[in-house]
Formats: C-alpha cells, structure tokens, sequence
C-alpha cells in the first residue's frame, strides 16, 4: 500500500499522503511501532522524511497546501476514545503543537481514536476451562507436602486416573517410581491437590523430550536423573 502511494502520486504529496496512510493504519490499532517500521523504515516515531526535492507539504486550517521550510516532526499516537475524557487529551496535543510553533524544529502531533470495546469486552468466555484431571497427553508436577522437592510425570491419561495410580504405588509398589518410592522412604506425602500441567502435548515422543527436559531444569525434582 506504501509502495501504491508513492507511485500514484505527485512527490509534492507524498509526505501528505503517507499521514493520511498512517492515520488509516492507526485507526485500525495495530502498534504505531510496528506502522512506523513499515512505512518509515524505523521502530521509533521519528518524523517523515522530506523528499530531498520537495519542503513539507502540510494543509492550513482551511484546507489550502502550505508550504513550510522548518522540518517537521511527525508523532503518532492512537488512543481510545472515551466520552468527555479523550477530546480533553486531543486539546492538550493541539497545545503543544501550537506552543511549539516559534521552536527551530516544529512537531506535529496526529492522534486517531480508536474504541475502547474489544471482542474480548464484548463477548464472555463461553467454553469453560476443562478441569486439571480431565486433562490428557500432559507433562506434570505434583509438589511434595512435606518438603520443597517435587516429582515430573508424563501421562496420556486422563491426570485423575494418573494420580489415583500414583496413590496406589506409594502403599503397594514404592519401587514402581520415584514419586512411590520418595513416599515409601521418607513418610512424606504428596500435595495432589495442587498438581499443575507444565505443558499438553498429543505426540509421545515429544511428550517424553519435554518431560525430561523439565527434569533437567528442575534442580528439586526428585525423579531419577
């Protein structure tokens, strides 16, 4: 779109039209870094560019061209507009624009309104959060009760089958893993009850990588490392 404005149009417009652009980009709230970067070639809000054969072009009050020889700097900023409160902000700009006029290097301020309702503002969150132990194809922690260690597992069950699994080896097979066997050797327990997934993934490979990586970084896991 920046490339079709500078090709249809006089290089006497091209500041104007590139506002105009920016403007447009504003109003649709994508990051006025990431407007900048695309049409000027920068990730700050630094002016626009004069061509080299041209002054700035800028339209006086009265919709008339007007030609300045002081460089202008360019600011964009969008802000939500909010009833009696943003047209205040937009008096304040105006303000230090025009208090800046008798400065070496004259700025100007755009500002684009922008609404303040989202989707997310609109609509509720309709599907509810599956529960921790409906959850399967998981990496998990379950913490220790009695201390600060904690056991990783990986499962592709569904994590309430996995936990009773786990209850039952503390009492009948403490050799079955080292959740069972921490259990077993210490007469700790386990804090089920606030076991967390570290992460869902369906294939098993990757599920292992990821759980033995999670071993790895944890320093008070007590599996087998």
């Amino acid at each position: 779109m920046k490339s079709r404005v500078i090709k249809l149009s006089d290089p006497s417009f091209h500041n104007k039209n590139l506002e105009i652009l920016t403007k447009l980009f504003i109003s649709n709230s994508p990051p006025t870094t990431l407007i900048n970067k695309i049409l000027f070639n920068t990730v700050h809000n630094e002016d626009l560019t004069p061509s080299p054969a041209t002054n700035n072009v800028d339209l006086d009050g009265l919709g008339n061209d007007r030609v300045s020889n002081t460089p202008t700097l360019n600011r964009y900023f969008s802000i939500p507009y909010i009833k009696d409160i943003t047209p205040g902000f937009t008096r304040i700009f105006n303000n230090l624009e025009s208090n800046n006029n008798n400065n070496d290097n004259h700025f100007k301020i755009n500002v684009a309104f922008r609404s303040a309702l989202t989707i997310n503002n609109l609509f509720s969150k309709v599907k509810d959060k599956t529960e921790i132990g409906k959850l399967s194809n998981i990496v998990y922690k379950v913490p220790c009760s009695s201390c600060n260690k904690s056991y990783i597992g990986q499962t592709s069950q569904l994590l309430k089958f996995r936990i009773t699994l786990h209850k039952s080896d503390s009492r009948l097979q403490p050799d079955r893993c080292a959740l069972a066997k921490h259990v077993h050797t210490t007469g700790h327990s386990m804090d089920f009850e606030n076991t967390i997934v570290l992460h869902q993934e369906n294939n098993k490979f990757k599920r292992e990588f990821i759980e033995m990586s999670y071993i790895f970084l944890n320093d008070s896991s007590i599996n087998v490392k």
